[in-house]
């Protein structure tokens, strides 16, 4: 039965697939019709619409000369529906910069980098500049505390001669 099933599906959408199958589908949809009706109608060849009838397999039935939809030419002229009148799908809108905004943008990026690289910069000096105070500071302390005995702070001291 799975087999049947999906011998009819294929039937249907490559049925679909023609844009000549799927008017025959519509004009059967509203009322039955003959052969030479349909020519008619469509305006092809009579070995054309033979091809296309033939090719619509079990979607329609004939029963006297008069051709008219199946229960699954029913529900292929309904899947056709569904398809055509399926609302548009809108294009997700991206947001379009103008030439001058994207310069403008691209500038204050650059300015940014710039002055990021000068803070870094100066905060690499004043850390140094910080430990080479800390430094001095604990060498005159180291002094300040020496400064009771007269002799570590001449010890401390270099020789110098003026």
């Amino acid at each position: 039965m799975a087999d049947a099933k999906e011998e009819i599906y294929s039937t249907m959408f490559s049925s679909l697939k023609h844009p000549a199958r799927r008017k025959i589908l519509r004009i059967l949809s509203e009322k039955p019709l003959t052969f030479s009706e349909m020519l008619d109608l469509l305006g092809v060849s009579s070995s054309n619409l033979t091809y296309h009838l033939e090719s619509l397999g079990e979607l329609i039935g004939q029963e006297k000369g008069i051709y008219k939809l199946s229960t699954f030419g029913s529900a292929a002229v309904g899947t056709m529906k569904i398809v055509e009148e399926a609302p548009e799908v809108q294009p997700k809108k991206r947001s379009s910069i103008s030439l001058k905004w994207k310069m403008t943008l691209g500038i204050l990026l650059i300015g940014i980098i710039v002055f990021a690289s000068v803070s870094a910069f100066s905060l690499n000096m004043l850390n140094q500049t910080t430990n080479q105070r800390d430094s001095l500071q604990s060498k005159y302390n180291q002094l300040l505390s020496w400064s009771a005995t007269t002799n570590k702070a001449i010890t401390f001291l270099p020789a110098r001669r003026f």
